[in-house]
């Protein structure tokens, strides 16, 4: 390799495509790597400018090893045996997302996740002393308010209703969180006819969602792909709604306090919002015959288009590669308009559809209110954070120690 070449590296470095020869992934693997700290990049020169960094050999077999993380450095990072993304995909304890999604239902899933068994297809039943006192507490907020904002409302009143909350033992646990989901999707006001008019049996929690989010009927193959939705969003390893979720969870907090730490983390503007955006773009799409003139009023004032792009995912990410192959498969109308946005974005060099796109799209292909997106969202996650909330109690809590950089101590 010449000196004049951009991936020329420091003596005894490896370049990002040399790294990825080594592991036997793709070179956007590495970058992955790089943004989760997996790897720890070396920026000297020109290479760390524009061939991502460049990296130590025995950081790469390390990994190669399958010990995560820099060798060179203490790994004192915390361990989880419920989500591993590698190579751009997505496991629920060793299953990949898609599997999942494709056999069993969002309950299934979240049981899987929580309690590391499938068990039966049980009906989760929302408590109806707090489902009382939510609707209540819900009828009393501005109108208007975005569907997030109401399930945090939604959540912080049940707790209140449920005087066994501070009961957290694995199997109280258990059962609160699935009473404690439950109610949050019964407390949300009716837009759609009841499901639970229409028969006796309960409906599963993705049946009873749908009149939530959507005044459309009922259609079996929009609400098995909501069902979808959940589970594939149901967990996504240590994002910092996670971590939030797992420091209330470590200091002894209740499953209603774990989920509130995971709501309030993800209600800030760097975790949510971007599907929001996507819903408005796709609806201001809707107008336009060429959708690049609907992705060029977006570019314009914003100088980025929502939806687009992972610093995890860079080749693209599973879920909404998931959710996007699904809505093409219904041949809904709505469907089309997504499809072409996302093919438009991706052949201008805007990158792959992400999660936000994936889940706006869902919400605007089925006429869902403003804000359903970040609706399913929290709701799938509330399964992931309860999750990782009972496994940190049971790993315990490990204190940071911090790099001290202010004014030197006086001795």
């Amino acid at each position: 390799m010449n000196q004049g070449d951009s991936e020329a590296t420091s003596p005894g470095l490896l370049t990002a495509a040399e790294a990825a020869e080594r592991l036997g992934v793709k070179r956007e693997t590495i970058y992955a790597y790089k943004s989760r700290g997996l790897l720890r990049a070396q920026p000297t020169g020109r290479a760390g400018r524009e061939g991502g960094g460049q990296f130590e050999p025995a950081d790469v077999d390390a990994l190669r090893q399958g010990r995560r993380g820099p060798a060179s450095a203490a790994d004192d990072r915390p361990t989880t045996a419920l989500t591993l993304i590698e190579d751009d995909a997505v496991y629920y304890r060793g299953l990949p997302i898609e599997e999942v999604a494709g056999r069993h239902s969002f309950e299934q899933t979240a049981s899987w996740l929580i309690e590391a068994d499938w068990g039966e297809e049980r009906t989760w039943l929302a408590d109806p002393a707090a489902t009382s006192v939510a609707r209540q507490t819900l009828g009393s907020i501005p109108t208007g308010a975005l569907p997030l904002d109401q399930i945090r409302v939604a959540v912080s009143a049940a707790a209140v209703a449920d005087p066994m909350r501070f009961e957290i033992s694995p199997a109280a646990w258990i059962i609160t969180g699935r009473r404690l989901i439950a109610t949050v999707v019964e407390s949300l006001p009716l837009i759609g006819e009841d499901p639970g008019e229409a028969g006796a049996t309960t409906p599963s929690l993705a049946a009873r969602l749908w009149p939530r989010l959507t005044a459309q009927p009922a259609d079996p193959v929009g609400i098995a792909l909501l069902d979808a939705a959940l589970v594939v969003h149901a967990d996504h390893e240590f994002g910092s709604s996670t971590m939030a979720a797992r420091i209330a969870a470590g200091v002894g907090a209740d499953p209603y306090s774990v989920v509130l730490a995971g709501l309030t983390c993800y209600g800030s503007g760097s975790h949510s919002g971007d599907s929001l955006r996507v819903e408005d773009l796709l609806a201001s799409s809707a107008a336009y015959s060429d959708p690049a003139v609907a992705l060029g009023s977006v570019l314009r004032p914003y100088g980025t288009c929502p939806g687009f792009g992972s610093a995890v995912h860079p080749p693209g990410d599973p879920r909404a590669t998931f959710l996007l192959d699904a809505l093409e498969r219904t041949e809904a109308p709505r469907a089309e308009t997504v499809m072409r946005l996302a093919e438009s974005a991706t052949a201008r060099g805007l990158g792959s559809p992400n999660k936000d796109f994936g889940l706006g799209g869902l919400a605007f292909t089925y006429n869902m209110i403003h804000g359903a997106s970040e609706a399913i969202f929290a709701i799938a996650r509330m399964a992931g954070w309860l999750a990782h909330g009972l496994e940190a109690r049971s790993t315990g809590l490990t204190r940071a120690h911090a790099r001290y950089t202010g004014v030197a101590p006086r001795r």
